[in-house]
């Protein structure tokens, strides 16, 4: 959803009072903000385990400070607008990060194209409703924008990443639980008919048989 903005960076720098060659200029730091926050964030999931929620609701934070910076700053301060939409580059972390996640968290190949599939459905759609958050009666302090963003595009996605963190670490603890009591095995057992109409038992892989995510407890 807040994807409408990239489109609009020009204009709305240009609006707080810059020059055509200094909104030009002032424009190319979202570039910048986004290469390095996306490569501190690199850095940190290499060296930290099971970090990938806790560093997307950290970089939320930017993104939702900045709606509050435009929602509370004077029109007057100009500077402290187009830091309000400079730091707002970093919730770029989050999209890459969840979409990596929501992957590695399905088994098998089909699985996982179809969660990445649903995944930029739902990009798709942010980006095709989001222009439309940038009536021309809302100029120019857009603050409706401002505030659909904060909740949509920050606070939103915060809670369903925790809550997603949350599910995910007490389905781990009921595996390890299940695994301590040797409950786990990586084989089954299933069924066919032979040729002579007989039935046939044969013990297969886990990724042979028709099993979920949450019943292949070996995933």
């Amino acid at each position: 959803m807040a994807n409408g903005i990239t489109n609009q960076y020009s204009l709305i720098i240009n609006s707080f009072g810059f020059t055509i060659l200094q909104t030009t200029l002032l424009g190319c730091v979202t570039g910048v903000v986004s290469f390095f926050s996306l490569i501190s964030a690199a850095i940190a999931l290499y060296y930290t385990k099971n970090s990938r929620a806790w560093i997307s609701l950290i970089a939320y934070i930017p993104g939702a400070l900045s709606s509050i910076l435009l929602l509370a700053l004077p029109w007057s301060n100009r500077w402290g607008l187009i830091s309000g939409i400079w730091i707002r580059s970093t919730v770029g972390i989050p999209y890459a990060v969840v979409m990596i996640w929501a992957a590695n968290a399905s088994a098998g190949h089909t699985k996982k194209t179809t969660v990445i599939a649903l995944y930029h459905i739902g990009y798709g759609l942010g980006n095709i409703i989001s222009p439309q958050l940038f009536r021309p009666e809302w100029k120019p302090r857009y603050k409706p924008t401002w505030i659909i963003l904060l909740v949509v595009a920050c606070i939103l996605p915060s809670i369903i990443i925790g809550i997603l963190r949350f599910y995910l670490s007490q389905e781990n603890k009921r595996r390890d639980k299940l695994q301590a009591e040797d409950q786990v095995t990586s084989n089954g057992i299933i069924e066919t008919v032979d040729s002579e109409g007989g039935k046939v038992s044969r013990v297969v892989d886990n990724s042979q048989m028709d099993l979920t995510d949450r019943e292949n407890l070996t995933l």
